[in-house]
């Protein structure tokens, strides 16, 4: 199993192995943690990676999107990227328009983790959920 954090990471952690075990995906999962490095082309070889379980020696993103759109070609797929920071629209909006050009069915999922209420706002999310964290008196309860 993978190795889950706590709170958004563990929620989304828990949904991305409630789908392998669903298939429902076609068995195109693709966990990338981004932290502070939001770098497009970045994501989409470790989406490659992912994918074959390879490393990814291409350099350019048209290459790199076509590798994409033959192994992805006519499947679900289920993509976290986690532990987001980048509140750039530009950025996000070049990550999209590379997702798009890739061409995967109806019904594929992007799951994101950010603890910026800002990310959230910049990727135009169809849907949000905050995770609250827990009371003061429940985390004391834990340490007891």
């Amino acid at each position: 199993m993978k190795w889950c954090g706590l709170g958004k990471t563990t929620l989304a952690c828990h949904l991305f192995e409630h789908q392998a075990n669903e298939g429902s995906f076609d068995g195109k999962k693709i966990w990338i943690c981004v932290s502070e490095n939001f770098n497009v082309v970045m994501i989409l070889k470790e989406m490659v990676e992912s994918i074959t379980n390879t490393r990814c020696a291409l350099k350019n993103k048209d290459t790199i999107i076509g590798e994409l759109q033959e192994k992805l070609k006519g499947k679900r797929l289920f993509l976290v990227l986690d532990d987001v920071w980048n509140e750039k629209e530009q950025l996000w909006d070049s990550l999209k328009s590379k997702l798009k050009r890739i061409g995967v069915l109806a019904g594929s999922v992007i799951l994101i983790t950010t603890r910026s209420y800002n990310v959230a706002k910049t990727t135009h999310s169809s849907y949000e959920h905050n995770v609250e964290g827990l009371s003061k008196d429940d985390g004391w309860a834990l340490l007891n």
